[in-house]
């Protein structure tokens, strides 16, 4: 079978652009999950595929979206590109998607309000030398400093007396968790609806103010998760907060609409990034093993953050912008397959693959 590998190996070995599945039984007999050699061979060769094919369906479903706005709407004004005039805040800056997403936007010719939590990443940002890149201090779950961020933005437009608008905002910002449902606290509950949930929705409403003000209309974006739709085992809080997600943005883009401000929900799969290292708090032998395994797939399986910034980049920048985005092979087929799978097949595969003792 060929030698295998724990989260740590695939880590250092900087395979973080590979993509599949893990047949082998990680939880069974306490042991540290592990893959074999040939299956991260056939990753690589299928994220290699991933990586080809992504754009080209990305850009099918862009026109798909095209043909449907001009049949049904509505028309919305897009973010403009190359003028260093519009500008949106987004979160979580500071690295993966979010550090792509600005750096991709702000040399674009976007000005971005970047959001990252310490003076170490504020520094960082500032060092790349980057005319459009404007980082700023905002903590999503610190309700004073979302005011303080707002206050500092609204000082950054009026200084620049009306050349730079404020015409969106994208909600990066995200923290995952792993735990049993029967030894999840409320505390660690509450943790992540404060960043996932309650943070997304009070960054928007605090900015909307400034986006309503030139009258142009604008965008809303935020990157929910392929777990929004599909639970898997040991997720389950983790996967509420993107559910939880779903149905606020979804009633937001409906009640703002007529005000020509289109919302936009990005689903990712596994995506590349360091939120992996941060994936639990659970000290419960289930779940050091789950988060063991969900490191060494995330690791191992993750497609680079520039195809979500594709999709942010579409969401903010077309005329007819798709209400939904699913970015990544894995994203797409589980959207596909989840409407039309039995419930109990769907159980018994991930009860199978993932939960033997």
């Amino acid at each position: 079978m060929g030698p295998t590998l724990n989260a740590t190996q695939v880590a250092a070995a900087g395979a973080t652009d590979v993509q599949g599945s893990l047949t082998t039984d990680p939880l069974a007999n306490g042991a540290v999950p592990v893959i074999p050699a040939y299956q991260l061979q056939f990753m690589a060769f299928f994220t290699a595929l991933a990586n080809w094919l992504l754009p080209v369906l990305d850009h099918i479903d862009f026109a798909r979206g095209w043909l449907e706005g001009l049949v049904f709407g509505p028309k919305s004004a897009p973010v403009r590109q190359g003028t260093a005039i519009d500008a949106v805040v987004l979160t979580g800056a500071s690295t993966g998607i979010g550090y792509d997403a600005a750096l991709t936007l702000a040399k674009r010719g976007i000005v971005v309000f970047a959001g990252v939590r310490s003076q170490k990443d504020l520094d960082r940002l500032s060092d790349l030398g980057v005319s459009t890149l404007i980082p700023i201090q905002l903590d999503v779950a610190s309700p004073q400093s979302i005011r303080n961020a707002v206050a500092e933005v609204s000082s950054i437009l009026e200084a620049r007396d009306g050349t730079v608008q404020l015409v969106g905002v994208v909600n990066n910002a995200g923290i995952p968790h792993s735990s049993t449902m029967d030894t999840t606290t409320r505390d660690a509950i509450e943790r992540v609806f404060d960043v996932n949930v309650f943070g997304a929705l009070e960054v928007t409403q605090a900015f909307l103010p400034l986006i309503r003000q030139h009258g142009r209309g604008g965008r809303v974006v935020v990157i929910g998760s392929v777990a929004g739709i599909a639970t898997v085992p040991l997720n389950g809080v983790y996967s509420a907060s993107k559910k939880a997600v779903e149905g606020l943005f979804e009633g937001l883009r409906l009640e703002i609409a007529s005000e020509g401000i289109h919302v936009s929900i990005i689903r990712p799969g596994s995506i590349g990034t360091p939120l992996w290292n941060k994936f639990t708090d659970d000290t419960s032998a289930k779940g050091r093993k789950f988060a063991e395994l969900a490191k060494t797939i995330g690791h191992a399986s993750g497609i680079a953050p520039s195809h979500v910034t594709r999709s942010i980049l579409h969401a903010l920048t077309s005329t007819y912008p798709l209400h939904y985005y699913a970015v990544g092979l894995d994203a797409r087929a589980i959207f596909a397959l989840i409407s039309k799978v039995p419930s109990r097949l769907y159980d018994l595969v991930l009860r199978s693959a993932m939960l033997k003792d």
